[in-house]
């Protein structure tokens, strides 16, 4: 997966992504948080209260359910993560006669217009799945290659094997249902104060260093606020571009 956090940077992001696909269910997540998952259920089996592993990775995570037809997404904002349940979207997927190959696989063109954006997709027949990443599903054959036409995003197919994934549902962190206008409601209250919890002394005191200076002082909440304030306005580039935040 390649995507611009911001949409006004040249700057190019990359994340290896995993589509793990079951018999009703599907999970699209980062090769990281796989990992992470997999770790957190050996140390659940073992009945240790020993995990502490932090650096989580729920963007662009979807689990799907085919039967009954819901997708969840997920959003981590501080210490909380937020989880979106719709229904599948119905795409409209137009069917092109392009033809060509990725990899050893015959590949056929379909375009999307969808949230903002407009979506170039080739997919094989000879992969009988009607999946793709994130999103993207139900064309006659799985997506093996996706692209925005603004070059945002862009999706290659690079392998397919047999998975050891425990479980699809597996997470290591518990998540906080929300339907979608609470979600809008919790990040703007997330940019709006970021570090609320570490200024209330929820993990205790929170003492900072720098290599100039290595003696521990108190933060500059407010200083960090505001980097962090103008970093969420600079990445609000989602793949459902007719959902980005107004921030103020």
């Amino acid at each position: 997966m390649n995507y611009k956090k911001d949409s006004l940077s040249d700057e190019i992001s990359h994340r290896v992504m995993i589509l793990l696909v079951e018999k009703d269910k599907t999970k699209f997540t980062s090769y990281e948080q796989l990992i992470n998952d997999s770790l957190y259920v050996k140390y659940q089996q073992k009945k240790s209260s020993s995990f502490r592993k932090y650096d989580y990775d729920y963007d662009f995570m979807t689990i799907a359910n085919n039967r009954t037809q819901e997708i969840s997404k997920f959003k981590l904002l501080g210490i909380y993560l937020y989880e979106l349940s719709t229904p599948i979207s119905k795409l409209n997927w137009q069917i092109q006669n392009d033809t060509r190959k990725i990899g050893k696989f015959s590949c056929q063109k379909a375009t999307l217009d969808f949230c903002g954006r407009k979506w170039e997709a080739w997919f094989t027949k000879e992969i009988p799945l009607n999946e793709g990443p994130y999103i993207f599903k139900g064309l006659p054959g799985l997506i093996l290659s996706l692209k925005d036409s603004e070059g945002d995003y862009e999706f290659i197919f690079s392998g397919i094997q047999k998975s050891s994934a425990d479980s699809i549902d597996d997470k290591s962190m518990k998540s906080l249902p929300v339907k979608e206008v609470q979600l809008e409601k919790v990040s703007l209250e997330y940019y709006n104060d970021p570090y609320k919890e570490l200024k209330s002394g929820a993990f205790g005191s929170y003492m900072i260093t720098s290599p100039n200076d290595p003696s521990p002082k108190k933060p500059d909440f407010n200083k960090m606020a505001k980097e962090k304030q103008e970093s969420i306005r600079k990445e609000n580039n989602p793949i459902e571009l007719c959902k980005a935040i107004k921030y103020p």
